[in-house]
């Protein structure tokens, strides 16, 4: 089914005509049926050459580049970077951004989620023990649940920082 392309656009302002012209743009209308649109501001009606909406479209794409060295953006990219399952490496590699800012946001986001973080040496230490443990008591007749294992597993592999120096 074709999306219905609207004959007239009527607003109060340039900026309210040049917003809705950039959403046809972006759901991809062809120029050639974009300039048949009468477009009516403020009572004044008229119409758009190939050059206005090429005017449009550059405006807005410089607009919202321009957001992609906001901090804002740059904080909430990072998130997203770690949510899904990046460390900070990755996220220098990908992003290329200020190792202050990546560090920072890691920290927040470690905050936030309510990760635990251990040094490395202690979490093998305590996998090693684990792992002995669940050898030596694996005995069906103790009624030992292996979801208790699983359990202590899991909440030492949230994240392990090999940087974490034990005193």
């Amino acid at each position: 089914m074709e999306k219905k392309i609207p004959e007239k656009i009527i607003v109060d302002s340039i900026e309210e005509e040049e917003k809705a012209i950039y959403r046809l743009i972006l759901e991809q209308v062809p120029q050639n049926k974009i300039i048949q649109i009468e477009c009516i501001v403020d009572g004044i009606s008229r119409y758009h050459n190939p050059s206005d909406i090429s005017k449009i479209k550059k405006k807005f794409e410089n607009k919202n580049s321009e957001n992609f060295n906001d901090d804002s953006y740059k904080e909430a990219k990072l998130f997203e970077l770690y949510e899904n399952g990046h460390d900070m490496v990755q996220a220098k590699i990908q992003t290329k951004y200020d190792t202050e800012l990546i560090e920072r946001i890691w920290g927040l986001y470690v905050k936030w989620k309510g990760i635990r973080i251990i040094p490395k040496s202690t979490y093998d230490d305590f996998m090693e023990h684990t792992l002995k443990w669940e050898h030596k008591y694996n005995d069906p007749s103790l009624n030992l649940s292996d979801m208790n294992i699983e359990l202590t597993r899991q909440y030492f592999t949230i994240t392990v920082d090999d940087d974490l120096r034990q005193d």
